[in-house]
């Protein structure tokens, strides 16, 4: 209403019939009616982002994208028309103040140049769309690739109470530079399925608004890989997260059955299933695992897995034991099947034996940093904090060592760097070194992500007890 009231040329008077009132409309204002004219172009140019984005046309044609961040634009143009009818109504606002000199100022410049008012409205409105238009980059293709590999990997701030939760909030290190080199790099490879891919992840871990971005390049990669799994996982974790569980499951469904599906990717699928407690669909999944992979450990793990999520312990001690039967002794999977024992164990209160199981799932090869916290945490509840300080470092050097939701484990305080700082900043306490233990809570603060203000209360308290 607003927008079309602020173009009107010429002001009247109407008279409501209820009552006695009228509503007297802005005065005239020639500048008023070209911004608020700009206003009304923008927001056509708003509604044409939006069925640009919705048919993904970024995705389909590439070659259409004119802009470094082709997803975005709708926002751009929305943006740029509330402000021009903001404009438009303060001009109208302000005009009748200054009279006359602003009337006599805005004859003398229409008088000099002798151009329409649609003229100048068309040609602002040009340069406005242009300067936004992706005009190409002078970096070379590998290049590109290559800041765009940096700028989507995962920053360090992810958090979650679990690591299947961590996987849900993935958060790239600068997801609009990721945006814009993956984009400029689709002009010279338009076909290739990891560029999609990559800009995909940076367009989930930009927020909700930006997801179906995601969907529409996830699918042109899985067009173009069609056997790619981390593609096709990559596929299926978008269509749960924006509410599309048949797809999903269907999508896992077809991957694991691919000749070229392994025991770890299917046990992630069964993950994230868990996660969103779809038991009977990831029930089906760990049935394909088992048909294609009886003989490995990991595949029971799963099972014991799922069953832990669905609190039946009988389930999860037998499949566990059926993993440690199968792992051979001193192996990378004995090594699995430690890990995993001792995180139950942890989160059963037995130290001891969590202790044991730990140590021997680092002695063989599982030194990531989910591993050493659930030690560190173990040692602390037995009242060994010096012990566990030590433990939470090399968990802490760990996790910096190779950051990311699929480069690490979880312990059972949950996943992050900020999460694993809170737990040695606790530790400090209990062993009185205040000035350390405060020093871990602030860097804690500072390796959040943004808007988790309950995370961010819940660690100022445990300041309190410093």
């Amino acid at each position: 209403v607003i927008t079309l009231n602020v173009i009107r040329k010429r002001s009247h008077r109407v008279d409501l019939s209820f009552d006695d009132y009228a509503f007297v409309e802005f005065p005239v204002s020639q500048i008023g009616s070209t911004v608020g004219a700009l206003a009304v172009a923008f927001l056509g140019l708003t509604f044409l982002a939006q069925a640009y984005a919705w048919f993904g046309i970024p995705s389909e044609y590439p070659w259409a994208s004119i802009s470094s961040d082709p997803y975005a634009l709708d926002t751009s143009f929305a943006s740029m028309s509330i402000g021009l009818i903001i404009l438009s109504v303060i001009v109208r606002v302000i005009e009748p103040a200054f009279g006359r000199r602003l009337a006599h100022v805005f004859r003398l410049f229409s008088g000099k140049i002798k151009v329409k008012r649609q003229s100048v409205a068309v040609v602002t409105m040009s340069a406005l769309v242009l300067s936004a238009c992706n005009i190409g980059s002078t970096q070379s293709v590998t290049q590109l690739l290559g800041d765009a590999g940096i700028a989507g990997s995962a920053s360090s701030k992810i958090i979650g109470s679990s690591l299947n939760e961590a996987r849900q909030n993935y958060v790239a290190l600068n997801p609009v530079r990721c945006i814009q080199d993956y984009t400029n790099a689709l002009n010279t490879f338009p076909n290739m399925a990891s560029i999609y891919a990559g800009r995909a992840a940076c367009y989930d871990s930009r927020g909700v608004y930006l997801t179906e971005a995601a969907m529409s390049d996830t699918l042109r990669a899985a067009q173009l890989a069609p056997n790619n799994l981390g593609i096709l996982f990559q596929l299926g974790t978008t269509y749960l997260s924006v509410g599309y569980t048949a797809q999903g499951v269907s999508t896992f469904e077809t991957l694991a059955n691919l000749p070229n599906s392994n025991v770890v990717i299917i046990q992630n699928v069964i993950d994230q299933l868990d996660l969103l407690h779809k038991f009977q669909d990831a029930s089906t999944i760990l049935q394909i695992a088992l048909t294609k992979f009886p003989l490995s450990s990991s595949t029971y793990l799963a099972a014991s897995d799922m069953a832990n999520a669905q609190n039946n312990e009988t389930a999860v001690f037998s499949n566990l034991a059926k993993a440690r039967a199968l792992a051979l002794p001193g192996s990378s999977a004995a090594g699995r099947v430690d890990s995993f024992a001792c995180s139950l164990e942890v989160s059963r209160h037995e130290y001891s034996s969590a202790i044991a199981d730990c140590s021997n799932a680092i002695l063989y090869g599982q030194t990531g940093a989910g591993v050493w916290e659930n030690l560190a945490a173990a040692e602390a509840d037995l009242g060994n904090f010096t012990l566990a300080i030590k433990d939470s470092s090399n968990a802490l050097s760990a996790f910096e060592s190779g950051v990311g939701p699929y480069a690490q484990s979880s312990g059972v305080g949950g996943y992050g760097i900020s999460t694993m700082l809170v737990s040695q900043g606790q530790f400090y306490v209990e062993i009185g070194d205040a000035k350390k233990a405060t020093a871990d809570f602030n860097l804690a603060l500072s390796n959040l992500p943004p808007d988790v203000p309950d995370t961010v209360q819940q660690i100022q308290e445990d300041m309190l007890y410093v």
